[in-house]
């Protein structure tokens, strides 16, 4: 039992060393869940062009979903867990998505569509959460870009190795 505990941490620690890996792993977590729950919602119908879905009401939230949104949720939550294993790739994971986001959260709530793209059924209360969600993306990218920057590693608190100290050389290095 020690050892499954142990790999556990170890594995978990990978996610949790910057800010951004931690915001990108829980985000990844969301839309990986939102996923089945998406096709149990929208069923498994893939036409294309994408008819509007009926809403469905979920703990008073409407949810207007289809299996291409389903799957579009999965592969996103999926490439981000991937991608928070290192600061570098939750950082580019991070504002890559936060894009796509943004454009798919506009594109929503400028056309007022149920169908963004012709394929993704959406509603306006999903275009804002499409928002928000790129927005906490754009946030945790921000955080540790502004903290690390400063030579700070933005989760511990410690000095990271390549950074300068207050004579200009590089940690590390002696003159």
């Amino acid at each position: 039992m020690t050892s499954i505990r142990s790999g556990l941490t170890s594995h978990l620690h990978q996610f949790t060393q910057s800010r951004v890996q931690v915001v990108v792993a829980a985000m990844g977590l969301w839309w990986v869940s939102n996923g089945p729950l998406g096709l149990i919602i929208g069923g498994l119908t893939f036409a294309v062009p994408a008819q509007p879905a009926q809403t469905v009401w979920v703990l008073f939230v409407p949810v207007n979903v289809n299996a291409w949104h389903a799957v579009f949720h999965m592969l996103t939550g999926l490439i981000g867990l991937a991608a928070a294993r290192r600061r570098e790739t939750a950082l580019i994971y991070a504002v890559a998505m936060a894009v796509v986001y943004l454009m798919f959260g506009a594109l929503g709530l400028c056309h007022g569509a149920n169908v963004v793209l012709g394929v993704m059924a959406v509603d306006t209360f999903g275009s804002w959460v499409h928002l928000t969600e790129a927005t906490i993306l754009i946030i945790g990218a921000a955080i540790t870009l502004l903290t690390v920057t400063g030579g700070v590693d933005d989760h511990r608190g410690h000095r990271t190795p390549d950074s300068g100290d207050r004579s200009g050389r590089r940690a590390g290095h002696s003159s």
